[in-house]
């Protein structure tokens, strides 16, 4: 199910997910991009389970380069 979830957020290019995607898949094959999504997408509800805080996606903008 994550990585149906993954496929969904690498389809958009106006998400931090989305853009991660793309800048992944320049470099690595898209399958082993698209894991690694999922990987972050697996970390972003173990924190805010963790924590209790909503995600905040202005805080991992800077793993991304702007456009």
């Amino acid at each position: 199910m994550l990585v149906e979830i993954s496929w969904s957020a690498s389809r958009s290019n106006k998400t931090f997910l989305g853009k991660k995607f793309n800048h992944l898949s320049m470099r690595m094959k898209s399958q082993k991009a698209l894991l690694a999504i999922t990987r972050k997408i697996l970390v972003i509800i173990f924190n805010v389970l963790l924590t209790g805080e909503p995600f905040d996606v202005n805080k991992n903008l800077q793993a991304v380069k702007p456009d």
